[in-house]
Parts: C-alpha cells; structure tokens; sequence
C-alpha cells in the first residue's frame, strides 16, 4: 500500500533546499538554511486552532453516518474521513516550530502520520471485510494515539492532545457517571444520550425510558479520558457490578446544545473469567446479566442491541468521535 503523506515530505531541511534550486550555494546556505526560517508565531496555538477545526470536521462527517457496528460498517465513515484527517497533517507540517519544540513536534507528526496509516490499514481491511486485520489496525491506531497524546502535551499542544479543559473533563464524567448509575431512566434517555444512541439502541426515547431498566453498576474506575473541548471526547471506565463481575467499556460523547451528550458505548474488554463469580450470598452471577435465574436490570448497547452486564447504556471505530479526534 502506498503511503501519503510521508515522512520526507515535511523534513525540514529537504524542503527548505528543494526552494532554493538553482541558487549559488553561498546565497542557498544564506537564504535557505535552517537558522533563517522563522519560527511560527505561537506555534501550539497555531496548531491547536487546526486540530480544533479539524475535529469539528470529523465530528460533521461521523453525524452523516450511522454508528459503526462492523469493519464493513465502518469503511464509508473511514474513506470520508481519512482526507479531513491528512489535510490536517499536511496543514500542521507546514507550520514551523521554535528550536526547543522541533523534537518533540517531529515526533508527535511522525505519531500522526503513524496513525493515518494504521486507519489506512483499517479501511483496506474493511474493504477486504478481514476482521482479524481489522482489529489489528484499529488497537494500533489507539496505541498510537496514546502516545501522541503524551507527545503533544509535552509540546504545548491542548487540542492537539486532546486535552479538555478540568470543567469539560468534569462534565463529561458527569455524564458517563449518569449513564452508568442513574436509575432516572427517563432524565437519562432525555438529556444525558443523544437522539442517536436511543434510536441506535432501542429505538425510540419512549422505548428507553420503558426498557433501560435500573442499572447494576456499584463502582467505577476511571482508566482515561481525552477529547477536544466543545467538540467530542471518551472515557474508558472500568464497571463492577454487584455481583462482582467487571467489564472496560468505552463511553463515547459530542458536546451538542452547550451540553455533553453521550453518542455511543462498546465493550473494550470482556472479563478476565468467563466462569460465574459468586457474590456473598453464595449465588451464581452469570456473564449475561442473570443471577439464579433472574434478569437483572441491564440495557442494550448501542453496537448491538443485546444485553449488557455492568452497563445501564450504550464506535469506537477508528476516526470515531472518540479517541484520535486530531488529525
């Protein structure tokens, strides 16, 4: 598979020569080298402004599709949003960072470009309706987008790492905590979920509110959270029910109407023992939400409709609204 962009395309140097062809070397070296271009003016601002755009584009392109609920599902969002993705790149390449950020800004665009590739990989894999490669590509976006993270806030970088401010990050755990633990069905499918989760879950609001059912979850760790700001963000929770069973799941959220609505969840990881733990009372608790026989009060999840265990609600497909919001 070809690759674009790449590395050398955004090399300093290479760019800065390639400009000054046919100049007398003296007069290249004077003109051209590295010591006379200028730095941009506030670099991490001026980067954050494109990221910021460019998450409200992704944000735009994901509205336009339904959520995602296999590699085959998901090959439109990622063929529509994959340009938007490296007209940001290039976009941020052609900025010029101060000496003292040039490290750590080539590797956060290396990172970048790593990423592209991986959802690249993704979409190729989609069209090929290969899940294995699929899934592969996808864990590696998100590996990826990890560091680039840490990488971009070393820089400066807010909504280039996907940093929310501490009262948006406040709001958004606000909102998953709801999710997970209120039993006010009818505040939840209301005003805490977005019209598109209800009708990707259940349905209807009118549905939800019937059919939600009391949530089981007794504690939450929080394992990550990121986004950027007034546009999007996630947070990987890890959910204990009562009866001990646990589950990671990825609560996916947009900023719609000057609030946080949750727009999606998935399982990311199932738990560790598929046998039954038993609780204190020395009953069975069973991985799809029965104890001794008796439904407990759980809710479908927005990726497929059927029962959860820890969770009362539901893409993280790569270039969701979720992690990877920058290009």
């Amino acid at each position: 598979m070809s690759r674009s962009p790449t590395r050398s395309a955004w090399t300093y140097p290479r760019r800065a020569i390639a400009a000054c062809v046919g100049v007398v070397l003296a007069l290249a070296v004077a003109a051209c080298g590295d010591d006379e271009v200028e730095p941009t003016a506030d670099y991490p601002a001026t980067a954050d402004e494109i990221c910021l755009e460019v998450a409200q584009r992704l944000a735009d392109e994901r509205k336009k599709d339904p959520p995602s609920e296999s590699p085959q599902d998901a090959e439109k969002l990622l063929a529509d949003q994959l340009p938007i993705r490296l007209d940001g790149l290039s976009r941020l390449q052609a900025l010029r960072p101060p000496p003292e950020l040039v490290a750590a800004s080539d590797e956060f665009m290396a990172l970048t470009e790593s990423r592209i590739e991986a959802l690249e990989d993704a979409l190729s894999a989609a069209r090929d309706k290969d899940e294995d490669d699929y899934l592969a590509a996808q864990e590696r976006f998100e590996r990826l987008s990890d560091k680039a993270r840490g990488i971009g806030e070393q820089v400066g970088f807010t909504e280039c790492a996907e940093i929310l401010p501490p009262a948006g990050q406040e709001d958004v755990l606000a909102a998953v905590e709801k999710l997970l633990t209120s039993p006010d069905s009818k505040k939840v499918c209301g005003e805490v979920v977005t019209e598109r989760f209800t009708e990707t879950a259940y349905g209807s609001i009118k549905k939800c509110e019937t059919e939600r059912g009391l949530p089981t979850a007794t504690s939450l760790e929080l394992l990550d959270v990121a986004g950027v700001a007034a546009r999007s963000a996630f947070v990987d929770v890890e959910v204990v029910d009562f009866f001990g069973v646990s589950e990671q799941r990825r609560i996916e959220l947009v900023f719609v109407d000057k609030t946080w609505k949750v727009d999606h969840s998935e399982t990311l990881e199932l738990p560790q023992d598929d046998e039954p733990k038993k609780n204190d009372g020395g009953s069975e608790s069973k991985p799809d939400g029965q104890a001794g026989g008796e439904q407990t009060g759980s809710e479908p999840t927005a990726t497929t409709g059927e029962q959860a265990t820890t969770t009362p609600g539901d893409d993280t497909t790569p270039g969701g609204s979720g992690s990877g919001e920058s290009p």
